[in-house]
């Protein structure tokens, strides 16, 4: 056994080191598989952009509940006695005085449900957000499959580490960007929005950092995007 694993360590001693930027540019498949999951970079940092635009609606609404809570059931009925006054000059007085007393009963339920009302749309919105970037990923799967058929070995590997780099980079500035953003948020009140528009910050420039890849890598492959 101790002969066996001496020969092994002999005939790997004798093999060619891989090293990260061998193995990044080594062939097609691994390049257009960089490119995909640099595609799928770009659809999880918009997602997270997109819920972030969510989270900050919410909110607003939630702000609007609460500014307009005492008010709100008067505004309905204003708006009820100004639609039926309306009512006299329709064709038929009684369908368009029901339809007011209806749109009444919904607007004051509206406001006795207003905080629910906005987590309904934040949901729906999520959702969207969720839905968009399920599209996205599937036309990276495309993407993925116009490589492999386009791409043409052998790929320069120094292409390759230069577009890793690049990511490397940027990446890096969207982090301290986050970071300075951060540092400027005030105590208390507002902060927790301030701290969440910085990380959407950040997401939206990890988008940036993932498509310019994307089109380096590709590029290296000889891939057109267009």
């Amino acid at each position: 056994m101790r002969r066996l694993i001496v020969i092994l360590g002999v005939f790997c001693l004798g093999l060619p080191l891989l090293t990260p930027e061998v193995a990044e540019g080594h062939s097609c498949s691994s390049v257009c598989s960089q490119v995909r999951r640099a595609c799928r970079s770009v659809a999880k940092a918009t997602r997270q952009v997109d819920r972030a635009v969510c989270d900050a609606e919410r909110d607003l609404c939630r702000d609007a509940c609460e500014a307009n809570r005492d008010t709100c059931p008067v505004d309905c009925q204003t708006a009820s006695a100004t639609c039926t006054a309306a009512c006299a000059s329709s064709l038929d007085p009684v369908a368009c005085q029901a339809a007011c007393a209806t749109g009444e009963m919904q607007c004051l339920n509206d406001c006795d449900n207003c905080d629910a009302i906005c987590s309904d749309q934040r949901a729906l919105c999520h959702t969207t957000a969720e839905g968009v970037r399920q599209t996205a990923n599937d036309a990276c799967v495309t993407v993925r499959e116009s490589c492999g058929e386009t791409c043409v070995d052998p790929i320069d590997s120094g292409c390759v580490k230069q577009c890793k780099s690049e990511r490397s980079g940027c990446d890096r500035d969207a982090k301290v960007g986050e970071k300075q953003c951060r540092t400027s948020c005030p105590n208390g009140t507002g902060r927790r929005a301030c701290v969440r528009d910085c990380r959407r910050d950040k997401n939206a420039a990890f988008a940036v950092c993932s498509d310019r890849e994307l089109v380096c890598l590709a590029g290296c492959a000889g891939v057109s995007l267009q």
